[in-house]
């Protein structure tokens, strides 16, 4: 289906009930082999967006992602339920309606073998290098995070590195 929209799928996902696609499949999608999703997850991927999805990658229950220019999410990634993943945030200066304020829009880039606990939240310009964990409920909003570490709380700050 996402072929033939103009997107990129090399397998077939498996898909469980309940998911819900915002807009039509388009080119921006690109989808990796083994990509599973799971029940509820929520996807808001406008017409010249992007979403990538490595291979092997997983979103279990109710995970939102919404991309106002790019996510991408690298291979052998485990997503946690409820977790919201997003690019863009409204602005918030006191003399505009927030809804009247323009996006303020960034790129996510998750890594290889990433693990996001359950109800982790990602906003705006995220980077999560290959190897990173975030514990159950952290929030990382306009960060960079190393190869490696281990992060928890809100906001996210780094307890260990993986593998050491």
């Amino acid at each position: 289906m996402i072929n033939i929209f103009g997107g990129q799928c090399s397998g077939i996902p498996l898909v469980d009930r309940g998911v819900f696609i915002k807009y039509p499949f388009h080119k921006g999608w690109k989808l990796g082999k083994g990509v599973r999703i799971g029940p509820g997850c929520y996807f808001d991927i406008p017409l010249g967006s992007v979403l990538e999805l490595g291979n092997d990658s997983k979103l279990t229950k109710d995970v939102v992602i919404s991309s106002a220019n790019k996510v991408v999410i690298k291979s052998d990634v485990l997503i946690a339920e409820f977790c919201s993943i997003r690019d863009s945030s409204h602005g918030i200066v006191g003399d505009c309606r927030i809804r009247l304020q323009p996006l303020k829009i960034g790129k996510i880039t998750i890594g290889n073998d990433v693990w996001l606990g359950k109800s982790v939240s990602l906003i705006g310009n995220v980077t999560l290098g290959d190897g990173v964990v975030l514990g159950v409920g952290a929030f990382c909003k306009d960060k960079d995070i190393g190869a490696g570490d281990v992060l928890v709380g809100v906001p996210a700050k780094k307890i260990s590195q993986r593998g050491g």
